[in-house]
């Protein structure tokens, strides 16, 4: 028995497979470009002289008279001509990302959403929500959903978590507040969550191409089964 074999079926298998790699050849390409222009975003978003104005602090100011005057004798504007948009570098006082010391630094605002204290971080050099802390169940000054990093005065118990005891066990450290608080050693670069966002999206998308490649070869391969025994046969003479 003969079993006749079209050279189509060869020449679709070409096609296909040609196909699925400029697919994933074009998608990685995309990627790559969002992350060009995110990372440059994500630059822009900082002042490199930030981390060079951090100071740790006793205490905050939890007044806007006490901020202005705080403010004042930072003076902020003296590093402005640093960064990439003078304008924007303002004089903060929040807690590190640990959540056991409250810093004064000179940095750009951000909009802090959720209702979580704002910290500044280290490693990412930015001002941000620590994620960390739930700030709306304070008992008073709670944390709206919504407000602007240099308000932070308005809500002192964010700099009160930092007063807190603290145990220390092994590698990690736990600070004793009225919730779960949990603080690792190592200070995650969430400055840097623009990287990480598209890392994932890239590592997604590659395992969708992958599995809509598996689907793919699966079904054309079921029609070509479905094709060989729906081919008429002929017997050798």
């Amino acid at each position: 028995m003969i079993t006749i074999v079209k050279d189509t079926d060869y020449d679709r298998v070409d096609f296909y497979s040609m196909h699925l790699i400029n697919l994933k050849v074009i998608l990685t390409y995309m990627i790559l470009i969002i992350l060009k222009v995110e990372i440059s975003k994500a630059n822009d978003e900082s002042c490199p002289i930030s981390r060079k104005t951090v100071q740790i602090v006793d205490e905050c100011p939890d007044s806007l008279e006490k901020w202005i005057k705080a403010a004042m004798r930072k003076n902020c504007a003296s590093f402005a001509n640093q960064c990439s948009k003078p304008s924007k570098l303002q004089y903060h006082c929040v807690i590190n990302s640990f959540v056991n010391e409250t810093i004064e630094v000179c940095a750009y605002p951000k909009n802090i959403v959720l209702g979580f204290c704002t910290e500044y971080s280290f490693s990412g050099n930015m001002i941000q929500q620590n994620i960390r802390t739930r700030c709306p169940i304070f008992q008073n000054n709670r944390c709206p959903m919504y407000y602007r990093s240099t308000d932070a005065y308005k809500y002192p118990g964010c700099y009160k978590l930092t007063k807190e005891s603290a145990n220390v066990s092994g590698d990690r450290m736990t600070v004793t507040v009225p919730f779960s608080l949990k603080i690792v050693p190592k200070e995650q670069k969430r400055g840097d969550h623009v990287v990480h966002d598209v890392v994932l999206i890239l590592c997604f998308t590659i395992n969708a191409v992958n599995m809509l490649a598996l689907i793919g070869w699966y079904c054309h391969k079921r029609r070509r089964q479905i094709s060989k025994e729906n081919t008429p046969t002929m017997e050798k003479p």
